[in-house]
C-alpha cells in the first residue's frame, strides 16, 4: 500500500514555530496535501501531552485520529530527541526520531527521560 507520511513535525511546543501549529491545524493541513500519517512531535512537553490525551483516539493499534473531527489524517505518537556532545572542540548533535505504540509507552518514556534531562 502507497500512501504519503510526514513523520518529523514540531509544534507550537518547539521553537521558532508557528503559534497555531497544534493536533488540529496539522490534521488540517495533512488532509489538504493529501497527507496519510502524520507524526505529533513533541510528546514529552506536557502541556501538549496532556491535550494529545484529551483530543486523540486510537483507530488501529499506534494510529490515531482527532477526536469528533472529520480529518482523514491519522497520527503516530512521537518526539525528537537530540543529544549534544562536544569532541575536538566541536559540537555535534545527532536528531533521533522516536515513535511509540501508544500512550501507556509514551508516559514510560516521558518518565525515563525525566531521569536523564536535567
Amino acid at each position: 500500500m502507497e500512501f504519503l507520511a510526514d513523520l518529523h513535525v514540531h509544534t507550537k511546543y518547539s521553537r521558532a514555530t508557528a503559534r497555531d501549529c497544534g493536533i488540529d491545524s496539522l490534521a488540517q493541513w495533512a488532509d489538504k496535501k493529501g497527507i496519510a500519517v502524520m507524526s505529533t512531535g513533541d510528546f514529552t512537553h506536557p502541556a501538549y501531552f496532556a491535550g494529545l490525551e484529551r483530543g486523540l483516539h486510537e483507530t488501529a493499534p499506534g494510529l490515531f485520529a482527532v477526536k469528533g473531527g472529520n480529518a482523514r489524517a491519522r497520527f503516530v505518537l512521537s518526539v525528537e530527541v537530540s543529544p549534544v556532545c562536544r569532541r575536538d572542540g566541536k559540537t555535534r548533535r545527532v536528531h533521533h526520531l522516536v515513535f511509540v505504540p501508544g500512550f501507556e509507552a509514551a508516559r514510560k518514556f516521558r518518565s525515563a527521560r525525566d531521569l536523564w534531562v536535567q
